[in-house]
């Protein structure tokens, strides 16, 4: 720690054996305008928007903060100022890449006319800054039908 009034060391020396600047020791923190402080408010608004809904794009959000009475200028301002963005699929995501395997629609010439003759489910995947997550859902009508396929 920096004394100030020490007998032996001045600042400059205490601020090299401590390895810290002398602007350090020095700066003052300034206060927080009251911009700064309504879009540190926006903000946390907007964080709260995306929160719900992280798909949604600086049009979209303004609108949801309309009662705040903000302008889509400003959302996309602080949007991009603190690195905020819709989570969307980009072009041709959904566009087989080349070599993948095409497997065979296996039920072409077939005749369903029993229930419970056939069963399908699907995966999607979500790209993701982090990565890939895959994504399958489940519904309560789903397992009940699958616990009476089992049963009969």
């Amino acid at each position: 720690m920096v004394e100030p009034g020490h007998p032996k060391l001045s600042i400059r020396r205490q601020c090299e054996l401590l390895g810290i600047p002398r602007a350090k020791y020095y700066y003052e923190p300034k206060e927080i305008s009251k911009k700064e402080d309504r879009e540190l408010f926006i903000l946390i608004k907007i964080l709260a928007v995306l929160r719900e809904r992280p798909f949604y794009g600086y049009r979209k959000v303004a609108q949801a903060l309309s009662g705040l009475n903000v302008t889509m200028k400003q959302v996309r301002r602080i949007m991009r100022k603190a690195g905020l963005r819709a989570i969307y699929p980009g072009r041709n995501f959904s566009r087989p890449r080349r070599g993948a395997a095409k497997y065979p629609y296996l039920l072409k010439d077939k005749t369903i006319w029993l229930p419970n003759q056939v069963w399908a489910s699907d995966i999607t995947y979500i790209r993701l800054s982090s990565g890939t997550v895959y994504l399958v859902t489940i519904a309560e009508f789903c397992i009940a039908a699958l616990e009476e396929a089992i049963l009969c």
